[in-house]
């Protein structure tokens, strides 16, 4: 019997983390960190928001790719400029914001999927844990 886990099973093994904050995804994900302060460090994260438009240094031409999960409207989002690649022939322009900046442009009843299909970092966060998020540290 050998006390090695299979590496092929957690996506991370294979997809080191590129920042601190997907490090703190993975540490969310082992329960070892609280979702809130994954949160919280979501609002100071620079986060890649693609656009189908050119982006304009105030955001208001934004168009971020929107995705739905479970019936609800999404942003979609990514850790880092290199996650977005999959999304590059329809969404070709990229801007850097931290997310409290993306909270203010985005409706409230929208939510974040942060790095879709990455199988070791994409996860979702509903409009109303983006309503608290805006509450507590905006």
């Amino acid at each position: 019997m050998s006390d090695t886990t299979d590496a092929s099973l957690d996506p991370a093994s294979t997809d080191p983390p590129l920042s601190l904050f997907e490090s703190a995804i993975l540490e969310t994900r082992k329960q070892v960190l609280p979702f809130a302060e994954l949160l919280k460090a979501f609002m100071d994260e620079t986060l890649a928001v693609p656009s189908a438009e050119p982006i304009e240094q105030s955001f208001t031409d934004l168009r971020p790719p929107m995705v739905t999960v479970e019936g609800e409207a999404y942003v979609a989002v990514f850790t880092h400029s290199d996650r977005a690649v999959s999304f590059q022939a329809d969404y070709p322009y990229l801007a850097a914001m931290s997310g409290r900046v993306l909270l203010t442009l985005i409706r409230p009843a929208v939510g974040v999927v942060v790095d879709p299909r990455s199988p070791a970092y994409a996860f979702h966060i509903p409009a109303a844990a983006l309503d608290v998020a805006r509450q507590r540290w905006s």
